[in-house]
């Protein structure tokens, strides 16, 4: 099972002010979509001798833990986190996520020119950045996935900067890899021997 399904509506690039569903629309396809479809799989792939679920990730969840407080990033990375604890943690994104992009917006829609934009710090400790959270959340539901399940091979990986429609308006953009080219790492992480393959782990574009 490769989860690969991912929209972003709050990238670096993106001009502000983001929108206030941002952060539900993104966590509704990249985390709950993958969390969703790997609960409806789960049998199958225990059935099998070499099951695999790789979930395709990005930098940018890393990036997102380096920004939050340390007490935050240490429930991520808790060998007893649950998936419930996962949903309790993004309940509180989501409300911190709503209520800074609707006071930094005016009647209009339009940025109010003395609020603060995001992306920052929520009062929570929180980076209010919705495509690096969901990321940093996968990577904590594949180790989950991979505590639970140990015969099964559950990993997350970075594809590398790609050129898709999500990419579209990044300033370098033609300088970016091609789709072809990013899946070459996920296409590894599928058909390697799995003896030669750790479960839980995150895997770069280099391997």
């Amino acid at each position: 099972l490769v989860n690969n399904a991912g929209v972003a509506f709050d990238l670096p690039w993106f001009p502000s002010p983001w929108p206030a569903d941002a952060a539900s629309k993104t966590l509704d396809v990249n985390l709950f979509g993958a969390e969703r479809l790997t609960r409806a799989l789960l049998p199958q792939l225990l059935e099998s001798s070499d099951g695999r679920v790789i979930f395709v990730s990005s930098g940018g969840g890393r990036a997102n833990m380096a920004r939050m407080t340390e007490e935050q990033r240490t429930k991520l990375l808790d060998d007893e986190l649950t998936w419930g604890d996962i949903e309790r943690l993004t309940e509180q994104f989501t409300k911190e996520y709503e209520e800074a992009a609707r006071a930094a917006i005016d009647d209009e829609g339009k940025a109010k020119k003395d609020a603060k934009q995001l992306p920052f710090l929520s009062p929570s400790g929180l980076w209010l950045q919705s495509y690096g959270f969901s990321k940093a959340c996968i990577g904590s539901y594949c180790g989950i996935i991979a505590r639970q399940n140990p015969s099964l091979l559950s990993m997350t990986c970075s594809p590398g900067f790609i050129a898709t429609d999500m990419s579209s308006t990044y300033a370098k953009y033609d300088e970016l890899k091609t789709v072809d080219e990013g899946g070459g790492v996920i296409a590894w992480m599928a058909s390697e021997d799995k003896d030669k393959l750790q479960s839980g782990v995150f895997y770069q574009p280099d391997r």
